[in-house]
Parts: C-alpha cells; sequence; structure tokens
C-alpha cells in the first residue's frame, strides 16, 4: 500500500464517521418531531455535566496530542422551554458517542446499552423513554415552573 492509498483509507473512515454521526442526529431530531407533538417547548438533547467538563479538560492537558475517544456530551437531558426563553431541564440518562458516530452508549436505571446503528439507537431510547424513571422525571418536569435561563 503506498502513502495515498492509506490517506483515501482515512477519508472515507471521515466520511463513514460524518455519515454515522448525522444518523445519531436524526434519531435525536426525530425524537424532538414527536415530543413537540406531545408538548410544544419539550426537547430532547445530548448535554455535558461539569464533571465532563473538567475531565475533558484535564484530559487536554495531560494529552494534548491525542484525540478524545468519545465527543464531549455525557449525559442525556430533557428540556422543558416556553416562549420567553425561560426553560427546566432534567437529566434523563447517561450518553457517550465514538467520535465515530458509534458506538454510542445510553445509561439509565443501573443498566449500560450500547448502540451501533440507528436502529438500534432507536431501540435503546425507546427503552428509556418507557422506564419508570423517565416518566416520573417527565412528570415532575412538566409540573415544575419553568426558571428563567441564565446567559
Amino acid at each position: 500500500m503506498n502513502f495515498l492509498d492509506a490517506i483515501k483509507e482515512g477519508l472515507d473512515k471521515a466520511e463513514q464517521a460524518e455519515q454515522a454521526c448525522k444518523e445519531v442526529s436524526d434519531v435525536f431530531r426525530q425524537i424532538n418531531e414527536d415530543l413537540n407533538t406531545y408538548n410544544t417547548g419539550l426537547s430532547f438533547r445530548k448535554g455535558v455535566s461539569a464533571l465532563g467538563s473538567a475531565t475533558a479538560a484535564l484530559q487536554k492537558l495531560n494529552n494534548a496530542h491525542k484525540e478524545s475517544e468519545f465527543l464531549d456530551a455525557d449525559k442525556l437531558l430533557l428540556v422543558l422551554e416556553d416562549d420567553q426563553e425561560k426553560k427546566t431541564t432534567c437529566e434523563v440518562g447517561g450518553w457517550r458517542q465514538s467520535v465515530k458516530g458509534y458506538p454510542c452508549i445510553i445509561q439509565y436505571e443501573g443498566e449500560e446499552v450500547f448502540c451501533f446503528s440507528a436502529g438500534e439507537l432507536s431501540t435503546a431510547l425507546k427503552g428509556l423513554f418507557s422506564s419508570a424513571s423517565f416518566g416520573k422525571k417527565l412528570k415532575k418536569l412538566l409540573s415544575s415552573p419553568i426558571q428563567k435561563d441564565s446567559p
């Protein structure tokens, strides 16, 4: 194999990673479309915890030349917003996503589910959404007053 073949292989892998990340984004987009029909202002997002931010910063300091295996987001959130930019957020699970797109790892109720495709991700998220802990958190979120978002 010459170097040009290796470069082309790297470009192909980058394209595959971009496609996989797009698939994950499409799953989240579909979830949010469905949530919007249930309750306008309700959305499902990935987020970064304070611990995740600190860990990422430390890793960058200690291994400045080494890229992380995972994207920064480490939690799944339900967010309820009103039309005056006020919102309330509730963490509903853990999240890790490979920089390659897959695997995605979902954590809830003491379980850890590895997903290697959009179909597996959809199935795992349906499991999260149908869990008792998710139902309790959604009920609490919908009954809580919306807080002014801090700038």
